[in-house]
């Protein structure tokens, strides 16, 4: 049995058919707090199985700062995750996922995609293994 959906000041999240789907909404600030939140309630998801996520960043208002991004890539926070695609119709903020991906270096696959199909069949590819 799938858990109920976690709703938190930045973004919603909830466990579908195996991934674990964040939809951020607008909010002023995204750091360290609220990073934290997102990890307790993502690894609460997951129940202690490594899963793919989706994060939605669609309405995303304020970027991650250093401290949320640091967090972000953090033992605890990849502990759980096989992989996660960022959704963004934005090419402005595909640009920044992609940078903080050279800098920040997660310890787990990060792709940006501009819809969801595509970005539920990579993670798919991720579950499934070589």
């Amino acid at each position: 049995m799938e858990p109920s959906d976690i709703r938190l000041e930045l973004c919603d999240l909830s466990l579908r058919d195996g991934i674990v789907e964040i939809v951020f909404k607008p909010c002023p600030v995204h750091g360290l707090e609220e990073a934290g939140a997102l990890v307790t309630a993502h690894n609460e998801l997951a129940q202690g199985v490594p899963r793919g996520v989706l994060a939605d960043l669609t309405h995303i208002t304020a970027p991650a700062d250093r401290h949320a991004r640091e967090h972000y890539v953090s033992e605890e926070s990849a502990r759980l995750k096989i992989g996660m695609a960022m959704i963004t119709p934005s090419p402005f903020q595909r640009m920044l996922g992609n940078i903080f991906f050279r800098v920040n270096k997660p310890p787990y696959p990060c792709r940006m995609f501009q819809e969801r199909g595509p970005a539920l069949a990579w993670l798919r590819e991720l579950e499934a293994g070589p």
